[in-house]
């Protein structure tokens, strides 16, 4: 019987540190924004807000220019509802966006703040080199509301 108690205990004190979030895995889970590094390409910093708008500043390092012609967010390998730009970019600046991120039934990723969310950013840009090469780089995003 008393160790029915004390097992009780536990499972009653788990449950509290759950609900208050210290045991939540999503509380644990950094927010990230990865480029491959052949892109030459890199978030410097980014911001999801409630309203599904994520605000990116994207480092170029290619060492030309390049045109970013698109960019689009969203879940899963669905790339769709892309923000048109065609913005030149010199190598050794940043290009600042904004774009609004889509789940994965299509709709805005509107969110509640502070939890966490992942998607996929798919960047279009061609490098102003003779000749041209257009690309599309496929980044990882992991980001809380704000």
């Amino acid at each position: 019987m008393t160790y029915g108690w004390a097992i009780l205990v536990v499972i009653i004190i788990l449950g509290a540190l759950y609900f208050i979030g210290v045991l939540n895995p999503g509380n644990v889970i950094p927010s990230s924004c990865s480029i491959p590094p052949s892109a030459r390409l890199a978030c410097s910093s980014y911001i999801l807000y409630t309203n599904g708008t994520l605000n990116l500043l994207i480092d170029q390092g290619t060492g030309g220019t390049v045109m970013f012609t698109g960019i689009t967010c969203c879940q899963g390998d669905d790339a769709h509802d892309w923000t048109a730009t065609n913005v030149n970019v010199s190598s050794g600046r940043q290009w600042s966006i904004n774009t609004t991120c889509t789940l994965k039934d299509s709709t805005v990723a509107t969110g509640k703040l502070g939890t966490m969310e992942r998607f996929k950013l798919y960047i279009n840009f061609t490098e102003r080199a003779d000749p041209p090469r257009a690309r599309r780089v496929v980044a990882d995003v992991a980001a809380r509301y704000e």
